[in-house]
C-alpha cells in the first residue's frame, strides 16, 4: 500500500528525461529518472492527438493500462503510474529493462558470434517466458496475442553481463500488452497479431482460407507464437522464408519446415509440441514446462539417432510439418509427469500407437473456398497499426524483412 500511495504522488515536474530509448507505434519511450525515487525508469509518452482520432488506438491503450495494473511477475515489465497527463501527452511509468529485445540479441549473436543461441542459452530464455505465460494464462486467464522477438526484453543486474551481453545472465520479461484481453469461458476472435507469429487458424481465418463457422482461438494461439521464437532462437531463421504475405499463407497452408538434425531430442521435441497446425495437438504452457527441454540438465540431453528418423531426414536436417503428426521416435520420453497424472489427448494418441491400437480416422477437413483467386485476397485492403489505424493496400505494407510487424486486420 506504501508503495501505491510513492507512485500516485509523482508529478510530471518530478521527472527528469535523460535520453530516447526508442519509438513505437503511438509514442516515444525515454528513460528517466525520478524525484525522490532511487533508480532508473522507462517513461512512454503518448500523443493524445493520436489517440483523440482513433477510437480503436484508444481502446488499446487503455486495455493495455487496466491489464498492466493487474499483473505482476518477475518476467513480465511493470507499470508503475498511468496518471500523469500534460495537455499534449499522456506517460506510463514503467519498470526500466537495459538489455536489448530478443531480435536485437540474436541479430548480435549471429553477426558478432556467428550462430544464434546454443541450447543452453535458449532454456535459460524460455524457462521464464514460460514462467510469465503460465501467470498470465492460469492465474490472470490473459490472452497476450502479440508474443514475438521483439516483445521480449532483457535486463542484466551486472553492468559487465550488459556490456559483453552474457545471456545466461539476463532476466527476461514480456512486454507489449495492448492486444492482450481476458479470457475465461469464451474464444478469442479480433483478427490481430504480427503475421509471422499468428496462429495459422488465424492467418487463414483472414484470408478466407479457414471457413469453419465455429473459428475462435484461445491461449493457446500464444503457444504457436512462442514456438516460432524458439524455433528462430535456436535455428536463427524465420520458420517460413518468405518475402511477403502471400508467400507466408502459402507456406503456412503446406505447412513443411525443418530443424537441426544436430541439436538434441529434447530441443526438437520441444519445438514441435508447439508448433501444430491444430491448436488441440499443442500442449499448453503448464505441459511445456514440465517438459525434459525445460527441467533436465542440458547435459543430460539425448543426440538424435538419424537412422530412426527413416524419410523425415532430408541431408543434415529433419522434416516437419505443421499439419501432420510429430515423430513418434522424437517425442518419447520427454516429459516430467508427476505421479498418477494423466496423459494429455496428443500424448494419448502416441501412446495408442506404440500400443497398436487404431485410432479412429480424423474427420476430412472443410473444403477451402476457392470463390476468390488468392491474387484477389491479396489486393484487398485491410487495418494496419502504424501510427493510427489506416487502410493500406496489401502492397504498400512492408512486412519482411521485419514482417512481425503488428497488425490489426479485423476486429470481431
Amino acid at each position: 500500500m506504501a508503495e501505491e500511495k510513492k507512485w500516485k504522488k509523482i508529478k510530471y515536474e518530478h521527472i527528469k528525461f535523460i535520453k530516447k530509448l526508442g519509438e513505437g507505434n503511438y509514442g516515444e519511450v525515454f528513460l528517466a529518472t525520478i524525484k525522490d525515487i532511487k533508480g532508473l525508469y522507462a517513461i512512454k509518452r503518448l500523443p493524445k492527438s493520436k489517440f483523440s482520432k482513433s477510437e480503436k488506438a484508444a481502446q488499446y491503450l487503455r486495455n493495455e493500462i487496466e491489464i498492466l495494473k493487474d499483473i505482476n511477475h518477475e518476467n513480465i515489465v511493470k507499470l508503475y503510474n498511468s496518471d500523469i497527463e500534460t495537455f499534449k501527452y499522456k506517460f506510463l511509468i514503467t519498470e526500466y529493462c537495459n538489455g536489448d529485445d530478443l531480435n536485437n540479441s540474436l541479430e548480435y549473436y549471429k553477426d558478432e558470434k556467428g550462430r544464434p543461441f546454443n541450447e543452453e542459452e535458449v532454456q535459460h530464455i524460455m524457462r521464464q517466458i514460460l514462467s510469465g505465460l503460465n501467470y498470465l494464462h492460469f492465474e490472470k486467464k490473459i490472452l497476450h496475442r502479440d508474443l514475438k522477438l521483439e516483445n521480449i526484453l532483457l535486463h542484466y543486474e551486472d553492468e559487465e553481463d550488459r556490456l559483453n551481453k552474457r545471456i545466461m545472465k539476463a532476466k527476461v520479461k514480456i512486454i507489449d500488452f495492448g492486444f492482450a484481453r481476458y479470457l475465461y469461458s469464451d474464444f478469442a476472435k479480433s483478427i490481430l497479431g504480427s503475421p509471422i507469429y499468428m496462429d495459422p487458424k488465424i492467418l487463414l481465418k483472414y484470408n478466407k482460407l479457414y471457413n469453419y463457422k465455429d473459428f475462435g482461438y484461445d491461449q493457446k494461439a500464444d503457444v504457436y507464437s512462442l514456438g516460432v521464437i524458439f524455433y528462430q532462437l535456436i535455428t536463427g531463421d524465420l520458420l517460413f522464408d518468405v518475402k511477403n504475405l502471400n508467400e507466408l499463407v502459402e507456406k503456412t497452408k503446406n505447412g513443411e519446415y525443418m530443424l537441426p538434425a544436430n541439436l538434441s531430442k529434447e530441443t526438437v521435441s520441444f519445438a514441435n509440441y508447439m508448433l501444430r497446425d491444430d491448436a488441440k495437438k499443442r500442449l499448453n504452457v503448464d505441459k511445456l514446462i514440465k517438459h525434459k527441454f525445460i527441467t533436465k540438465n542440458i547435459k543430460e540431453f539425448n543426440k538424435i539417432d538419424k537412422h530412426k528418423l527413416g524419410d523425415n531426414l532430408k541431408g543434415s536436417n529433419i522434416i516437419f510439418n505443421i499439419k501432420k503428426t510429430c515423430i513418434e521416435y522424437i517425442n518419447q520420453s520427454v516429459f516430467e509427469k508427476e505421479e498418477n497424472e494423466k496423459p494429455d489427448e496428443f500424448q494419448q494418441e502416441l501412446i495408442d500407437k506404440f500400443n497398436n491400437i487404431k485410432i479412429k480416422p480424423k474427420p476430412k477437413p472443410v473444403k477451402e473456398d476457392k470463390k476468390k483467386s488468392l491474387e484477389d485476397l491479396f489486393l484487398e485492403s485491410f487495418d494496419i497499426i502504424n501510427g493510427d489505424a489506416m487502410r493500406i493496400e496489401q502492397k504498400l505494407i512492408p512486412f519482411i524483412p521485419g514482417i512481425s510487424s503488428t497488425m490489426v486486420l479485423e476486429d470481431l
